[in-house]
């Protein structure tokens, strides 16, 4: 974890601070934070028989300010994803998959790279994104985040409260490809356990947000909640199936 406390408003669009005891915020509050450590993730690393790093990340379930999200059905998580490595493998989260929903990722301090399977099962796109960059991600696909830096790396995630976000893909050790540390520098391999998936795409974060009325620029929780009948899509099953 950062041993300094940064200021996060400017990008989270709430206010939230991370610091060495993770994310404080004075008005929003989370129901319950999950730590992830090696042991929960070993059924989705490249290397199974490693031993650390202890903690790969934190996941702060359902940030709201009186229930003003639930109110207009939508959960934000926030993912804290600490720096490093474990083996050659940049540190990381599981993949998650909301089925029929599509979601909308933000990344709200750091950088790094998101890598995500769409509900084809064929198709995989690896973006790079750092601070204030936003992806909308289809419904159905799987979504992994890696930090390629050494400070954390912070997500937040938007989502209607009527899809499901479940852990995915462990029986495949994770997503069709990896993202490791060569010559120190973030390297993409192929899982082994994909024998026939397609080459992947490299998808430039902000390709589709202009699609959906969303602005590169403004917090994406702060544009919801302000012109929030533009975001109808967030709440129509398999509203957004492609890129």
């Amino acid at each position: 974890m950062i041993k300094r406390t940064v200021d996060l408003k400017k990008t989270a669009g709430i206010s939230m601070t991370l610091g060495p005891d993770g994310l404080n915020s004075n008005d929003f509050v989370y129901r319950r934070v999950k730590t992830f450590t090696i042991d929960n993730m070993q059924s989705q690393l490249l290397n199974q028989d490693l031993y650390c790093p202890e903690i790969f990340y934190y996941k702060y379930l359902q940030f709201d300010h009186n229930k003003v999200l639930r109110k207009k059905k939508l959960r934000l998580n926030f993912y804290v994803v600490d720096g490093g490595v474990a083996g050659i493998e940049f540190l990381k989260t599981h993949a998650y998959r909301l089925s029929n929903y599509p979601k909308i990722l933000e990344i709200a301090y750091g950088a790094g790279m998101v890598v995500f399977l769409l509900d084809d099962d064929e198709t995989t796109l690896i973006s790079r994104v750092k601070a204030g960059n936003k992806i909308v991600i289809p419904a159905g696909a799987s979504v992994v985040f890696i930090n390629t830096r050494y400070p954390p790396l912070v997500v937040a995630e938007i989502y209607t409260i009527k899809g499901r976000n479940r852990k995915t893909h462990s029986d495949t050790r994770g997503l069709p490809y990896y993202i490791i540390s060569k010559n120190s520098k973030p390297a993409i391999v192929k899982n082994p356990r994909f024998r026939n998936i397609k080459d992947f795409t490299k998808f430039k974060w902000d390709s589709n947000i202009s699609d959906y009325n969303i602005s590169p620029k403004t917090p994406i929780v702060k544009q919801i909640l302000r012109k929030y009948e533009k975001f109808d899509w967030l709440f129509k099953e398999n509203s957004i199936t492609t890129v």
